[in-house]
């Protein structure tokens, strides 16, 4: 008979942990676009999706039968905790599939188990009064009576700072050309593309020394039949996204962040150039790169689909209007758009490419986009802002991490909403701070060029689509205030 499943989302995360994930459950971490708990509920076989409990806080446990009221006698009960990550999908369903057939209790491991089950009701009964005071695992002593699962442990205790940045290391996932794997002290990246790997990795010996202690340095680079790879060494906190996506952030974390990433811009090294070179590396940034990857959207099956099923709906000829409406506006402010100097660019400063550690203030930018000669080095010095912008007051990482709704509002429009957002007095922090010395309205433009830029590359998730549109749509709402 399959196991009747318990998942105990009760503990609340660590505080030595809180910095990079605010205060929240383990269970509601979102990595990779979903929580924990969704990952863990799409790691279980169908039938088992049907024999589970998920407890809470604040959950009935008054008793076995109250809290799962299909219990049949003669039945196991499999609990798992949300801290328990899991690791190895096929590995856990296996796991689910074989447990049954023991007749002793069997545990991951014999102290603070995230994986116990108990073959009768009666064996299960025996602890429930401890169970109803806290979760399992957080009990002192050994399971000295129980089975020890052989092998490898499915399940990552995230409750430990070093499995927790093992688990969200991919929290941005890796786009489908790139392979990234990590060590204990090294992390490596591996391609079929191998002129962008080579890329990425000259970069660092390119830059100039004063821009090289912001950087994570590439090293080790290797090519064969198959592609090429380099190394970098891995620091020991997450990435700026992860924290951002997760509102982990006092007001002075954000505040010392923000100092730390504008300084980094400020202090690029600069040199002049004329206004016809400036335009021209503009106009490829925020005008050429949105109409290919437009026309590469509207070439696809599903993208032509999407544009289409908006088209039609209520409101959608503004919503897909955003693009010509992008492209009008640029045109209009080019001279504030293309505007400023010539810089040594990282070309992707977004969240997910910044590792930060709040406690000690440490910044190292990760994924630069690469250069094999000096004169790739040089870009406009607008793109940077445009792409810290992009998280800052786009709010890209709640969206890539899905963390949203489209919803149809009273008219049967489609909106974007938000499940939540950073606290407005950061984002006006931003714009103030930025303003003083960058072109706020420039920014948008530029930021609302990134949304409608992605659109091809997330085809995988129609819905990520729409949502980017509609970000993009707001924004230039908003920049029209500012013109």
């Amino acid at each position: 008979m399959h196991p009747m499943i318990i998942y105990d989302d009760r503990e609340w995360v660590a505080d030595r942990l809180s910095r990079y994930t605010g205060v929240r459950r383990y269970g509601s971490l979102h990595v990779r676009g979903r929580s924990v708990t969704e990952h863990f509920v799409s790691a279980l076989p169908d039938w088992a999706r049907h024999r589970l409990t998920i407890i809470e806080p604040g959950a009935n446990l008054e008793s076995i039968s109250s809290t799962l009221p299909s219990m049949r006698r003669g039945s196991g009960v499999l609990m798992m905790a949300a801290r328990g990550a899991v690791l190895d999908s096929y590995a856990l369903q296996q796991i689910i599939m074989r447990v049954p057939y023991s007749d002793r209790a069997v545990v991951d491991r014999r102290r603070h188990a995230l994986f116990r089950y108990f073959p009768t009701i009666e064996a299960l009964q025996d602890r429930w009064n401890e169970f109803r005071t806290a979760p399992l695992h957080k009990t002192d002593g050994a399971d000295e009576v129980a089975v020890e699962l052989a092998g490898e442990t499915p399940l990552l205790d995230i409750g430990e700072l070093p499995s927790l940045l093992q688990f969200i290391a991919g929290s941005t996932t890796a786009r489908a050309f790139n392979d990234v794997s990590f060590d204990a002290l090294t992390y490596r990246k591996r391609s079929a593309n191998k002129a962008k790997i080579k890329a990425e990795h000259d970069y660092y010996s390119l830059i100039p020394t004063s821009m090289k202690p912001w950087m994570v340095g590439a090293y080790d680079y290797r090519e064969d039949a198959d592609g090429a790879e380099y190394k970098m060494l891995r620091y020991r906190f997450a990435d700026a996204a992860f924290q951002w996506a997760h509102n982990a952030w006092s007001s002075e974390d954000f505040s010392e962040f923000l100092s730390r990433s504008l300084q980094f811009l400020s202090s690029r090294p600069s040199r002049p150039a004329r206004r016809d070179q400036l335009e021209a590396v503009a106009e490829s940034l925020f005008i050429t790169k949105v109409r290919e990857r437009w026309e590469q959207l509207l070439g696809s099956a599903t993208g032509a689909q999407i544009i289409r099923g908006l088209s039609n709906s209520p409101g959608g000829e503004r919503v897909v209007g955003a693009y010509e409406d992008y492209l009008s506006l640029v045109r209009a402010n080019w001279r504030r758009v293309s505007a400023g100097e010539m810089v040594i660019g990282h070309g992707d400063p977004c969240l997910s490419n910044i590792l930060y550690d709040p406690v000690t203030s440490t910044m190292k930018l990760i994924d630069p986009k690469g250069a094999t000669t000096e004169d790739q080095l040089w870009t406009h010095s607008l793109y940077d802002y445009c792409k810290l912008s992009h998280s800052i007051l786009g709010d890209y990482d709640y969206i890539n991490n899905m963390l949203f709704e489209v919803k149809l509002n009273e008219r049967a429009e489609h909106e974007l909403a938000l499940k939540q957002t950073a606290p407005n007095e950061f984002k006006r922090e931003f714009e103030h701070r930025v303003s003083k010395t960058q072109d706020l309205l420039a920014i948008r433009l530029g930021e609302a060029s990134l949304f409608l830029s992605m659109l091809p590359l997330h085809l995988d998730h129609p819905k990520k689509v729409v949502a980017f549109l509609l970000r993009a749509r707001s924004i230039l709402d908003g920049a029209k205030a500012l013109a």
